[in-house]
C-alpha cells in the first residue's frame, strides 16, 4: 500500500532549474500547511488527517529529488538510466520542453522527456506525472488542410509511453484537454490568472481597462474583468494561413481614451501581436499600456521589438511567468519584463494531488467561480 509522501521528482535535463524551485515550493508549503494544522486543537476533517500524514512522511524523510543518468550518443540518440528506486512511489517528471535560447532543442527534448516517462513506467513507479509548465505545439490543436493535429500526437505518445498525468499551464486552447481519454492521460491545466490579478490589481498598480488582443483570448480576459469588475476591450487580427504567430492587420473595439489598459494573452511568440494592438491602443489614446502574458516565449526579435516599443514608449511593462525559464543575463538586459512565480501553482497541485485534495482551491472564491461555476465547490 503506498504512503503518503511515497514520491520521487526526476527532472530531464532541460528541466532542473523547474524541479528544484517546485521542490522548494512543495518544502515551503508542507510547512506552511503544518504551522495552520498545528493550531487546531481537536477537530480535524479526513482531508487535514491526510494533509497531516502527507507532512509527517516529509518531515522524516524529506522530498526525494533524482538526477537520472542522461547521455547524447554521436549519432543523436539519448540514453537514459534512473540511478534510484521509484518502485511503488509517485513520480513526477518535469521538464522545460522549450529552451528560448535554443529553440531547435525542442522536439529533442520532448523525446527525451518521452523516454523518461517510459524508463519510470518499466521500473515499477506506481503513477507517472509529467510537468510541463508550458506545452509545446499546443498551437498546433488543429488542422487546416493537409497538416497533423501536432497537440494531439504529443499527448498521445505521452500515453501510449506510460504517463498518468500531464501538468500544464495556460493551454493555448482549452480544448486539448479532451484529446485524450479520462481513462486513459489525464490533463491538469493550471492558469495564472490570479498571480496576475493580484500583482495588477491587488497591489493597486492598475485600475483601468483589459484587453484582449485577439478573440482567443476573450474568454480569458472576460474572467478577469467579472471579478476584479475592470472594463474590457476587444481586439481582433487577420492572420497569415502560414504563419504561427504574425500577423497582417489588428484593430481593437472599445473606447480607450484617457485609459490605461492591461494586454492579456496566454503566451507572446515574436511579439507582434502584442506590440501592434498597444500601438493602436496608444493611437487611440491609451495613457499606459502593460502587457501579462503566462508564457513568455520571446523568440527570434522578439527582444529587440520589444526594447525598441519601450523605447517609443508603446509599451511600458511586460509581465511574464516563469514557465519558461530564461537566462540572467537575458533579465538584465530587458529590465522592463517583470517575472512572476507561477511554480508555486505546480508545487500546490502536487502537494493537492499527494492528499487527494482539490486543485480548485489554487484560486480565489472569485476567480474559481467565474472560471468553474457556482456549482463548483473546494474545501476551503
Amino acid at each position: 500500500m503506498l504512503r503518503r509522501g511515497e514520491m520521487a521528482i526526476i527532472p530531464c535535463r532541460n528541466g532542473k532549474k523547474t524541479a528544484e524551485l517546485i521542490h522548494n515550493h512543495l518544502k515551503e508549503i508542507c510547512s506552511e500547511r503544518k504551522d495552520i494544522l498545528s493550531k487546531r486543537k481537536n477537530y480535524f476533517t479526513l482531508y487535514e488527517h491526510r494533509q497531516l500524514e502527507f507532512i509527517d512522511y516529509v518531515d522524516k524523510y524529506g522530498i526525494e529529488i533524482i538526477n537520472p543518468d542522461i547521455k547524447d550518443f554521436k549519432d543523436g540518440e539519448i540514453s537514459i538510466t534512473i540511478t534510484e528506486s521509484v518502485r511503488g512511489k509517485n513520480v513526477y517528471i518535469v521538464q522545460n520542453t522549450l529552451d528560448p535560447e535554443n529553440p531547435k532543442t525542442t522536439s529533442h527534448n520532448i523525446m527525451e522527456l518521452v523516454l523518461m516517462v517510459e524508463t519510470a513506467r518499466r521500473s515499477f513507479a506506481n503513477e507517472v506525472t509529467v510537468i510541463m509548465p508550458y506545452m509545446s505545439y499546443s498551437k498546433q490543436e488543429r488542422r487546416q488542410g493537409r497538416q497533423p493535429i501536432s497537440a494531439k500526437v504529443l499527448l498521445d505518445i505521452l500515453n501510449d509511453s506510460g504517463a498518468d498525468k500531464l501538468m500544464t499551464m495556460e493551454l493555448h486552447a482549452p480544448a486539448i484537454e479532451g484529446f485524450t481519454g479520462a481513462k486513459h492521460l489525464t490533463v491538469e491545466n493550471l492558469f495564472a490568472s490570479s498571480r496576475i490579478i493580484d500583482y495588477f490589481v491587488g497591489k493597486k498598480k492598475f485600475a483601468g481597462l483589459f484587453v484582449a488582443p485577439d478573440a482567443g483570448a476573450g474568454k480569458m480576459v472576460g474572467h478577469y474583468s467579472k471579478v476584479t469588475g475592470l472594463p474590457l476591450a476587444l481586439g481582433y487580427k487577420f492572420r497569415r494561413p502560414d504563419s504561427r504567430h504574425d500577423s497582417e492587420e489588428q484593430k481593437l473595439l472599445g473606447d480607450v481614451k484617457g485609459q490605461e489598459i492591461l494586454i492579456i494573452d496566454d503566451q507572446v511568440a515574436t511579439g507582434g501581436t502584442i506590440i501592434n494592438i498597444a500601438k493602436v491602443a496608444k493611437e487611440k489614446g491609451a495613457t499606459k499600456a502593460y502587457a501579462a502574458v503566462t508564457h513568455g516565449l520571446l523568440l527570434g526579435d522578439a527582444e529587440n521589438k520589444f526594447q525598441k516599443a519601450v523605447k517609443e514608449n508603446i509599451i511600458d511593462e511586460l509581465v511574464i511567468t516563469n514557465t519558461v525559464i530564461h537566462s540572467e543575463d537575458f533579465m538584465k538586459r530587458n529590465k522592463y519584463i517583470t517575472p512572476l512565480c507561477a511554480l508555486k501553482m505546480f508545487a500546490q497541485a502536487v502537494f493537492e494531488s499527494e492528499v487527494d485534495g482539490s486543485v480548485s482551491r489554487l484560486y480565489d472564491v472569485k476567480l474559481r467561480k467565474s472560471m468553474f461555476g457556482t456549482n463548483h465547490h473546494a474545501p476551503e
